[in-house]
């Protein structure tokens, strides 16, 4: 099969397996809490402390929009907002702990729902299913580094934000 053959394939593929996933993923348990609630959390979680601005980038959202879902989650408590130890001027999102905890209990969810999954293959599909997943993510973590090393700074801190969120 051609190059041109193998990425029409991956192109029709791809927003397939997104949207199954998306589809079949289980809702967090805490009333009103969304996916989109959770990756902000997991975001600012992995990264420690973030500015608004850096959590609209990722998400890919407008900075108004993002300001809103922040100041609900601060008012309800999965997060809070603090001075920049490093720049006193400068307000930065962190996460709470309901925020932390709500990240644990959902992440507890998620590996329960793989494992129901997971038990309806045999070992081998297991182990295929796990291994293309570590080939994708390998995958993109590869092409964010490629990114990095020719200067295209922006995709690439784009393409890390969104590998590790």
């Amino acid at each position: 099969m051609d190059l041109e053959s193998k990425a029409t394939k991956l192109a029709f593929f791809a927003p397939k397996i997104f949207d199954a996933i998306h589809d079949d993923f289980p809702a967090p348990h805490e009333p009103g809490f969304t996916i989109e609630r959770y990756r902000i959390l997991l975001y600012i979680f992995n990264r420690g402390h973030c500015k608004l601005k850096d959590i609209s980038i990722h998400m890919h959202l407008a900075g108004s929009t993002t300001s809103e879902i922040v100041g609900r989650m601060v008012q309800e408590n999965f997060l809070v907002r603090n001075r920049n130890p490093y720049n006193r001027r400068q307000l930065v999102i962190d996460v709470s702990e309901k925020g932390i905890q709500v990240l644990q209990e959902y992440r507890h969810m998620i590996q329960h729902h793989f494992m129901e999954k997971l038990e309806i293959l045999d070992e081998d599909s297991q182990n295929q299913m796990l291994s293309a997943y570590e080939q994708m993510y390998n995958f993109f973590l590869m092409m964010n580094q490629k990114r990095e090393k020719n200067g295209d700074a922006v995709r690439a801190k784009i393409a890390r934000q969104l590998m590790e969120g």
